[in-house]
């Protein structure tokens, strides 16, 4: 399997965030998260159902940190989260 082409396929046919589809906003989804922590587990790595499409801010929210390594689409995507 190549997680590359899986991630792209997996956000070609889940567009948006799912966090902020919650929240009524309407945000393009850029990674795809493990609901659950697969913690090096193949099984619950590629299991699609432990899938979600989330944007950078999403991401960040749910870390409860923030990267180091921010750049300017993060601060942006982490301000709609914080807008309305």
């Amino acid at each position: 399997r190549n997680w590359r082409r899986e991630r792209l396929e997996f956000l070609a046919e889940n567009p948006f965030c799912r966090y902020c589809e919650a929240k009524e906003r309407t945000i393009a989804a850029t990674r795809v998260d493990h609901i659950k922590p697969h913690r090096g587990d193949p099984t619950l790595f590629w299991d699609r159902g432990n899938w979600q499409p989330l944007c950078e801010g999403a991401i960040i929210e749910r870390q409860g940190k923030v990267s180091k390594c921010q750049s300017a689409n993060v601060a942006r995507s982490q301000s709609n989260h914080n807008a309305g």
